[in-house]
């Protein structure tokens, strides 16, 4: 039973099929020159759908170079901001340095002429002890024992 529906249904699409070829072959001129028609119609909304599609990604690649030129001159801002910046904390650095050298010559000067003027008082007094050592004995000892001599 199968075998006998599946010929029936196999013999009715060649039917079908054939009797389609027939159709197209007896169509006339007019028929056949309405068709082309319609294709070129088709054809020319087709070409126009694709002018317009390639006009509408112009205008958005347009959009979008517009874009990116902004966000770079956003960026080269963003950079020159970034440089001032580094060279403001450089040069507060540096001044800071300076600054501490500066107050730390300043600030050891007078010690260092006071700790000068110490140590030739001192020479001349152990030149003078000395001297006195010579002639007396018990500042002699004095001396050895201190460790001056």
């Amino acid at each position: 039973m199968k075998k006998v529906l599946l010929c029936i249904i196999f013999l009715s699409i060649v039917v079908g099929l054939a009797e389609a070829t027939e159709v197209d072959q007896r169509a006339t001129d007019k028929e056949i020159i309405k068709r082309l028609t319609r294709i070129e119609e088709r054809l020319t909304r087709v070409e126009e759908g694709q002018k317009y599609i390639l006009r509408e990604m112009d205008k958005r690649f347009e959009a979008v170079d517009k874009r990116f030129e902004a966000i770079e001159r956003e960026i080269s801002h963003l950079v020159n901001l970034l440089v001032c910046i580094v060279l403001a904390f450089a040069g507060i650095v540096s001044v800071t340095i300076g600054f501490a050298i500066w107050d730390r010559k300043t600030a050891l000067r007078p010690a260092i002429v006071k700790t000068t003027k110490l140590e030739e008082e001192f020479q001349r007094i152990m030149q003078v002890l000395k001297e006195v050592a010579k002639k007396d004995i018990n500042v002699a000892q004095a001396l050895k024992y201190v460790g001056l001599v």
